[in-house]
């Protein structure tokens, strides 16, 4: 697999900080003084959701690929399903994108 991919332990951790921050963040934005930086509070839980949503889209992604990747790693099967392409077929699907 690439270099890109995300491996046991460090997505655990990454998860783990994910959820201990967002309750953290959750708690400040409970206390009565949080008045002063409650918006800022609002906006980095929302971007420790988005994060964590990206996360788990790429976990996801990884999984499937790791599935497929006998597939379409192989060469016989290459030679089979890649006989046009790939800007012809987008047009032929109706997505012409203006690529074709």
């Amino acid at each position: 697999m690439g270099g890109a991919g995300l491996q046991g332990s460090a997505v655990e951790e990454a998860q783990l900080l994910l959820d201990e921050h967002t309750v953290k963040t959750q708690a400040m934005k409970s206390s009565p003084f949080a008045a002063p930086i409650y918006e800022a509070l609002v906006e980095w839980e929302k971007k420790l959701a988005l994060i964590e949503g990206v996360l788990d889209e790429w976990l996801v992604c990884q999984m499937k690929w790791i599935y497929l990747e006998p597939v379409y790693g192989s060469e016989e099967i290459l030679k089979q399903v890649c006989t046009k392409p790939p800007r012809s077929l987008l047009s032929e699907r109706g997505l012409g994108l203006g690529l074709a």
